[in-house]
């Protein structure tokens, strides 16, 4: 049974490109969700699928080396939302601009893993 997490990160989270490894963590632990800038010095991601791969998320926050650049995390349940994939939201929008690394990245993926 699918769970739904709502978790943000504090601290430097721009300096290392925290948002590419959390996508990353994320379509390797088959979640589905978004990671997005928050306000200065946080980002927010939501994310569902089973609770041993949220925890796993949780975790990889916690300990990983990336958790030296993080001040504070705070994690959230809340209810499964239906998401389809994980991406990352850029701005206030939904989507990625087309011209991008990551979309282009997924316009790839896509042609080649339907």
């Amino acid at each position: 049974m699918n769970e739904h997490r709502r978790i943000i990160l504090f601290g430097d989270v721009k300096k290392i490109d925290i948002p590419y490894y959390t996508q990353i963590f994320c379509i390797d632990h088959q979640l589905n969700g978004f990671v997005k800038n928050g306000k200065p010095d946080s980002l927010y991601i939501e994310a569902e699928g089973n609770k041993e791969d949220l925890e796993a998320l949780e975790q990889y926050f916690r300990t990983a080396p990336l958790r030296i650049y993080l001040t504070d995390i705070n994690v959230e349940r809340d209810e499964v939302k239906g998401f389809s994939d994980f991406g990352l939201k850029v701005g206030s929008g939904d989507s990625i601009p087309s011209g991008s690394p990551i979309a282009r990245m997924k316009e790839l993926f896509s042609k080649f893993f339907k």
